[in-house]
């Protein structure tokens, strides 16, 4: 209907949309009218532009836009489909300083949840089609005219209703100043501006303050997340069938296991909100308890509650529903603070018992279910890389930052192979800064039951199988970090009882017996007798010394919390 209204935006490119001065020499001279424009407080700004939800009814929608590194496309039942030719083209890409008309065929999509969406910045990077990096180019901008579903056999172009005259000036101005002037404001101020061609000081002023803002926002950073959508409820899929739907639509609410059904949210907006804070509140105990469940999990290495997914009755009962109950009210009062609760589960005798069992406990408690010792856990994928890291001296503390590349083993080919590798260290990262591409998985990782990521695992898989001994053995990953830890303590330490001590140290904190440095003299004549023959005499101290380190890498030690 020419106008933004039930429009919504995100971002900051679209805080002004309606009305950009039009400037000749020091004046204004009128402003743009009947558009809505993300460049009134500068290009390369990151913001979008939504619609209302709708149904699909005409087998056309007819876009005026101008633009540059930006685009306009269909999002259909709230999933943005791939491009053509399967789905086809649901989108577009204005590249004009100019206004232009682009047209996107619907015909196959008739009957379906829509919204269109008009985004400054694109998928397309250095004219690759195909990929799906969103960039945000320095001169990005997108302006809008109309957006029009038609019918191919009966088209009319939305025209702006006449103004009320009647209107005040000074009011239109204000709302143009704040970025909420109407089309018909845009029209009124566009002849008074004309007539009164006012001075540019003020205007520029305004600009440059709204530009500013713009920036301040801008330069703040953004994270991806989530827009609050239209108010739209659905029936039930009875019996989970599409074709069997119930005839009265759903209200949005909370679960109905867990709260008064007739308590239904808020008729605006998608509701997101409202359960959100359900979810959180202190009078709703399900969300604490699953939480501190799984906290104690990963810290004791099950949870009181063991199904730590299911905490119904096809789960098993709380080993200890009280110290459950406990927890979940004391991390509700601590703010939900994560830090404070951990904290306050390894300052308990249950974390600072020895490993070893008594043999009262053995005979009574085999499973450990009381906790009278701390339960033998093997460390998962994730820190045992990390700790191979730390222990050669070669982990990047740094917080933050884009993610590695996988590393392409010769093994990993396929269908979507990138084309380049990832370095075998992963840059020294942390492991949750290393990328995961499903189809090419670190295989060091999956052998210590790394979780395919294809959806979310509350407990693991933990295994003791042969091909993790061969990957500690034989993987080139710890070969290569056995090699910088051996180079490492041969430049740093002169005695071989001090380099022994320092790889303990390094390795599982604690310095080594007596029997295990004689141990360590014993390993070193065994393979010195077996190396002399391949090797120069030079090289024999370092690849002794990257044997052994290696060796520490096997110890059951150093992947398990004994």
């Amino acid at each position: 209907d020419g106008t933004l209204n039930d429009w919504t935006t995100d971002g900051i490119a679209f805080a002004n949309a309606l009305g950009h001065p039009i400037i000749k020499g020091s004046r204004i001279v009128g402003l743009e009218q009947g558009k809505a424009s993300s460049k009134l407080s500068g290009k390369g700004l990151y913001g979008a532009l939504r619609s209302p939800g709708f149904v699909i009814a005409e087998d056309s929608l007819l876009i005026r836009a101008a633009g540059k590194n930006s685009m306009v496309r269909v999002i259909i039942d709230n999933f943005q489909l791939i491009q053509d030719p399967i789905y086809g083209q649901l989108q577009t890409h204005p590249d004009s300083d100019e206004l232009q008309d682009y047209r996107i065929n619907l015909s196959m999509w008739s009957g379906h949840n829509a919204y269109i969406e008009l985004l400054v910045g694109d998928f397309m990077s250095g004219g690759d089609k195909k990929s799906h990096e969103f960039d945000l180019a320095a001169e990005a901008w997108i302006e809008v005219e109309y957006v029009l579903g038609f019918d191919s056999l009966n088209i009319n172009v939305p025209g702006i209703s006449k103004v009320n005259r009647q209107q005040s000036i000074t009011m239109a101005k204000q709302h143009w100043i704040d970025g909420v002037a109407t089309p018909q404001e845009v029209m009124m101020l566009n002849n008074w501006f004309s007539k009164k061609k006012p001075l540019i000081p003020e205007l520029a002023d305004w600009q440059q303050d709204q530009q500013r803002r713009s920036r301040s926002l801008y330069d703040s950073g953004f994270v991806v997340g989530v827009t609050d959508g239209d108010h739209i409820e659905s029936p039930v899929f009875i019996r989970g069938s599409l074709q069997n739907l119930s005839k009265d639509k759903v209200p949005h609410r909370f679960f109905a296991a867990l709260s008064d059904t007739s308590e239904v949210y808020n008729k605006e907006g998608s509701g997101r909100l409202e359960l959100a804070e359900n979810i959180a509140n202190s009078n709703n105990p399900l969300t604490a308890r699953v939480m501190v469940n799984r906290l104690w999990h990963h810290v004791f290495g099950r949870g009181l509650v063991e199904t730590v997914d299911n905490f119904g009755v096809q789960g098993k009962i709380p080993s200890h529903p009280e110290l459950l109950d406990y927890l979940a009210v004391k991390f509700m009062e601590e703010q939900w603070s994560v830090k404070k609760i951990l904290k306050y589960m390894m300052m308990s005798q249950a974390f600072q018992r020895v490993t070893k069992a008594s043999r009262s406990s053995t005979l009574e408690d085999p499973a450990n279910i009381w906790l009278q010792h701390y339960p033998v856990r093997r460390i998962n994928a994730e820190s045992l890389r990390d700790a191979v890291l730390i222990t050669s001296g070669n982990l990047d503390t740094a917080m933050y930052g884009p993610s590695v590349p996988v590393y392409l083993t010769e093994f990993l080919r396929g269908r979507g192979r990138p084309k380049e590798s990832g370095p075998l260290d992963g840059a020294g990262r942390r492991s949750v800064y290393q990328a995961m591409n499903r189809n090419f998985l670190p295989p060091m990782m999956l052998a210590f039951d790394m979780p395919i990521p294809f959806s979310t695992f509350g407990r693991r898989n933990v295994s003791n199988v042969p091909s993790q001994s061969l990957t500690l053995l034989n993987d080139p990953f710890i070969a290569d970090q056995a090699s910088k830890w051996a180079l490492q303590l041969i430049k740093e330490h002169d005695s071989f009882e001090d380099r022994v001590k320092r790889v303990y140290m390094q390795a599982f904190s604690r310095q080594p017996l007596v029997q295990e440095i004689d141990q360590a003299r014993g390993f070193f004549e065994e393979q010195q007798n077996l190396l002399e023959r391949e090797v120069a005499i030079a090289n024999l101290d370092y690849e002794l010394w990257k044997g052994y380190c290696h060796s520490i890498f096997n110890m059951k030690e150093f992947i398990f919390l004994i």
